[in-house]
This record gives C-alpha cells, sequence and structure tokens, in this order.
C-alpha cells in the first residue's frame, strides 16, 4: 500500500465524497462538449459555448434541455458553486 492509498484509507467517506467533488469542479470549466449543427455543407462539431442564439434554439428539444443544463453546470463550476 501506497502513501496515498494510506491517506485515502483514513480519511472519512464523506471526506472523499468532497475530495471528488471538489476535483469535478475543477474539471469542469474546461471540459469541452460538442453538438452536430447544420453548415454550409452539411453537419459540423461546434463547441456547445460558442453556439449562437439560433444554433441552439435550433436543437432538437431534448438535446437542447441536455446543452442549457451542461452551460449552467459550467457556469456554476466557473463560479466556484455546485448545485448537488
Amino acid at each position: 500500500m501506497n502513501t496515498t492509498e494510506t491517506r485515502e484509507a483514513k480519511c472519512s467517506p464523506w471526506e472523499r465524497i468532497l475530495g471528488l467533488l471538489e476535483e469535478d469542479l475543477a474539471e469542469r470549466p474546461h471540459s469541452k462538449v460538442f453538438v452536430e449543427v447544420p453548415g454550409g455543407y452539411g453537419l459540423y462539431l461546434k463547441e456547445i459555448g460558442e453556439l449562437s442564439w439560433a444554433e441552439l434554439m435550433a436543437l432538437e428539444p431534448g438535446l437542447w434541455i441536455r446543452v442549457v443544463n451542461r452551460l449552467l453546470e459550467r457556469y456554476l463550476a466557473e463560479q466556484g458553486q455546485l448545485d448537488l
């Protein structure tokens, strides 16, 4: 058993959960999510943060909800807040 494993074994389950949440918060603002949008020559990939309002509104309803939720999660992570 190495030192990291020993340290983790001594942590309470809540401390481990909080550690995982902190890691997730640190990664969220930097993660990229792409969707397919129609372009001049067919479909192409575009990062959700770069979508125009028209492109966002043109998404299928189920995908639109997922994209908006992801944008909200990203914004909250950038603000240092987490919605459990």
